[in-house]
């Protein structure tokens, strides 16, 4: 390693992948095998979480498909215990859209949780909060207007269900504030060693 050049994120803010960038092809078995071994590593490295994701999107599928990389993460107490990073399954054709449709994942995942928690016996006495970095997704769903796309609404009515009900909070939290953005974008050096530092690695 001693002519390697030290990094101080996992990727450049700058770097865009793409499936036909002209360099040599490698052996899909030799990267799998690589890339498996890093995903390995993100059970006690989730600061690296989000380059993985990139790298292991459809084991190296196409960058160019203009889907947006949500993450999150939940805490208890002091210690975060659960985070994620995936590319979403659906394109979103506008920002907001991408926001809200992460915004549900991330509720889907609280109200999982709820459910262990009570399989534990630690009943809880009221939602789970989750910080949203998007007043979008937050105002939207305590919007009483339909909109077009039918899974757009199958996940509107959903959100509305779930804070009614009191299981989920949806809270609004500053973009400068939301720590899950080390697993959603690359960072240039010094909000990546926050970030880092803040949650816990």
């Amino acid at each position: 390693m001693k002519d390697c050049k030290e990094m101080s994120t996992p990727m450049n803010q700058k770097e865009k992948l793409c499936k036909n960038d002209g360099a040599e092809k490698v052996e899909e078995i030799y990267f799998k095998g690589l890339v498996g071994c890093l995903m390995y590593l993100t059970a006690t490295r989730p600061d690296i979480l989000y380059v993985i994701s990139i790298l292991s999107s459809d084991w190296a599928g196409s960058a160019d498909e203009m889907k947006s990389t949500p993450g999150y993460y939940f805490s208890l107490g002091s210690g975060m215990f659960l985070w994620c990073s995936k590319k979403q399954d659906t394109t979103a054709q506008f920002t907001k859209e991408a926001e809200f449709m992460a915004t549900t994942t991330a509720v889907n995942q609280a109200l999982w949780l709820r459910k262990i928690f009570v399989d534990l016996h630690m009943n809880q006495t009221k939602g789970i909060e989750v910080f949203v970095d998007n007043q979008f997704a937050i105002a939207i769903s305590h919007n009483l207007v339909f909109h077009g796309k039918k899974h757009f609404n199958i996940k509107l009515l959903f959100l509305r269900e779930v804070q009614k009900n009191g299981d989920v909070i949806l809270l609004c939290c500053k973009t400068e504030e939301q720590l899950a953005d080390i697993f959603t974008k690359p960072l240039l050096g010094n909000k990546f060693q926050l970030l880092k530092q803040k949650i816990g690695v």
